[in-house]
């Protein structure tokens, strides 16, 4: 039997008065991979900090093995403005706070002078020690990080170590701290890893996933992409209504367990309003008859416990129903949908598309992919209408009316309020349904409509694209990335909504899942060209010309004659910058395309 690494006793932990989980126990062993999972807010961050022994429970008994060596990747880790990628990967771990937090106890209690009359002072003085050597181990820098088989592997090779972090695009960035997480990392460490897959392409999940499968120790780990969670996980650690439950086996293991879970708890449920039902029912004859013995009073004390078994058990259909979405169709439309032909766009004099030609046809459902950079963002701005190619057309057939979500969610008006957005699109409804109508989307009734969309979190963003889109009929859905940001269980609703659509779909994804379950064919992007095959993602995945490697790019300096925001990002150019980017970051940022186009910025 493996040995544990951790040990959780009765965990308990609130913020702000609120709880995110109670008495939380379980056992995470050598060699398991641990997926922690549950809706967003939940508390799965939170725990994962914890059982790393970033951050202490509020109650509870915590127990890492003695001398265990954790890596922690987070999303928004911090670092100086102008650290270049040499610093990052030479640069020591942070010290866990759990780690300086327990040794000025310690020092607080050594230079206490009463501890010498204690039994048991030598224990402490024991312990301070092994402390310090943990902390120096803990901030010796890895030697060579930058040199490393896996920097190298994620594309950071001798001539990338001095370039600005600043200046890296996202899926750059998680590639980098990737590298620098990984690293250092032996046999038997602990890894913990928080969102690895944020801004990463399909080629840069495989290769995490084959780091994952020869790596011969512990992973805890937090992501919304199914797949990657059914490729890498043994173990599953439900974070959800403050309780945190553990399954053995992937991510779909889970999902079929907690289901049967659901349904049991189900039909407790409508058994226990049966019986309430009927006993509410015999208590009302007796009142009729104007009886109140002693069986009178029996049937009460059995109402009341009936009562208690309802309140306990809470309907689990309601409980587990996420937000709803559906998309309106139509019928009316040629059998040709778009016909693209000839397409050619440049950015600073290299082309990003060189006489790109597909068809879509009515009833397609298309999957489209390709490496960041690869073209995506500006094929989709040229079938939308919002980019005019340098040479070719695009044919749209009569009847045709399309909807368009971008990642960028340009779509919503950052001055609007929630309520006005809704009202935009249907400007009879009164206010009570337009509550009702964002609370489908998980918006509060209270205080939510009249919030402004600049306030809006990248989930709550998504959401409240999806549903101005579900309050349009279209023939055609284009989606970029349309789950982003969103939690497991919301991207299983988007799914849903996408199988029961009738029109032409056409999806730019990286997630796996999505894309196997939503589209019957698959168009790559590479090279300038759109090449298109029968099948889904992975049914195709052998075929596709994709270049399998990845690479730090080439950056142009630019400056900022007119000033401008990035809502997507909520970055600021102000007037005068210098700033770096390469033709794929233009490529792929509605913003900062629509900036060069309008003279915004220009090459320095």
């Amino acid at each position: 039997m493996a040995s544990p690494v951790v040990q959780a006793d009765a965990l308990s932990k609130a913020y702000g008065g609120r709880h995110l989980f109670d008495d939380a126990t379980f056992l995470v062993e050598e060699g398991d991979r641990v997926a922690v999972v549950g809706p967003n807010g939940a508390g799965k961050t939170t725990l994962l900090t914890i059982l790393a022994g970033r951050e202490r429970p509020d109650h509870g008994i915590l127990k890492l093995r003695d001398s265990i060596r954790s890596h922690w990747f987070e999303q928004h880790p911090e670092y100086p403005k102008d650290a270049c990628v040499r610093d990052l990967l030479a640069a020591p771990m942070p010290i866990p706070p759990a780690l300086l937090d327990e040794k000025a106890a310690l020092e607080a209690r050594i230079a206490d002078p009463t501890l010498y009359e204690t039994d048991g002072f030598e224990s402490v003085l024991e312990r301070f020690s092994a402390l310090e050597q943990e902390i120096r181990r803990a901030a010796q820098p890895p030697a060579d990080a930058w040199d490393s088989p896996v920097a190298r592997s994620l594309g950071f090779g001798p001539n990338d170590l001095d370039q600005d972090i600043a200046t890296l695009s996202g899926g750059e960035r998680t590639r980098l701290l990737l590298a620098r997480t990984l690293g250092p990392v032996r046999e038997g460490d602990l890894v913990v890893l928080d969102e690895p897959t944020n801004h990463l392409d399909v080629d840069t999940i495989e290769w995490l996933e084959s780091w994952i499968e020869a790596f011969d120790g512990t992973l805890l780990i937090v992501a919304h992409d199914r797949t990657f969670l059914d490729n890498v996980a043994t173990r599953v650690l439900e974070v959800s209504g403050g309780k945190v439950t553990a399954y053995d086996g992937d991510y779909t293991d889970y999902v079929t367990l907690r289901d049967e879970e659901v349904e049991r708890k189900r039909r407790e449920h409508v058994k226990a309003l049966d019986r309430l039902k009927k006993a509410e029912g015999t208590i009302q004859q007796y009142r009729q008859q104007k009886r109140f013995d002693g069986q009178y009073a029996s049937k009460m004390k059995m109402v009341e416990r009936y009562k208690a078994v309802v309140d306990r058990s809470p309907d689990p259909v309601l409980e587990q129903l996420a937000f709803g979405l559906r998309f309106q169709g139509l019928d009316k439309s040629s059998n040709d949908m778009l016909r693209a032909t000839g397409l050619v766009k440049k950015y600073d004099g290299e082309a990003v598309l060189s006489g790109a030609d597909f068809e879509i046809q009515k009833g397609d459902r298309i999957g489209l992919v390709g490496t960041n950079g690869a073209g995506k963002s500006t094929l989709l701005a040229i079938l939308t209408g919002r980019l005019v190619p340098d040479a070719g057309k695009v044919h749209g057939a009569p009847g045709v009316r399309g909807i368009f979500v971008s990642q960028e969610r340009t779509d919503l008006d950052e001055t609007a309020t929630l309520a006005d957005e809704v009202r935009a699109l249907r400007p009879h409804l009164e206010p009570d349904s337009i509550r009702a109508l964002l609370g489908r989307f998980r918006f509060r009734a209270e205080g939510d409509p009249a919030r402004r969309v600049d306030t809006l979190s990248g989930g709550e963003r998504m959401r409240m694209a999806l549903l101005k889109a579900m309050l349009k009929p279209s023939n055609l859905l284009i989606l970029d990335e349309p789950t982003n940001h969103l939690d497991l269980d919301a991207r299983e609703v988007v799914v849903k909504a996408l199988n029961t659509y009738p029109g032409t779909l056409i999806v730019v994804s990286h997630d796996r899942f999505v894309l196997d379950t939503t589209t019957t064919s698959t168009a790559v992007v590479a090279e300038g060209k759109v090449a298109m095959f029968p099948g889904t993602f992975s049914e195709t995945r052998h075929l596709h010309v994709v270049p399998k490697h990845v690479r730090v790019v080439k950056k142009h300096r630019y400056v900022v004659v007119k000033k401008f925001t990035d809502w997507s990002t909520r970055r600021k150019y102000l007037h005068g910058e210098e700033h770096l980017f390469a033709k794929e970051e233009l490529e792929e940022s509605h913003t900062l395309r629509n900036a060069l186009q309008n003279g915004w910025i220009e090459p320095a």
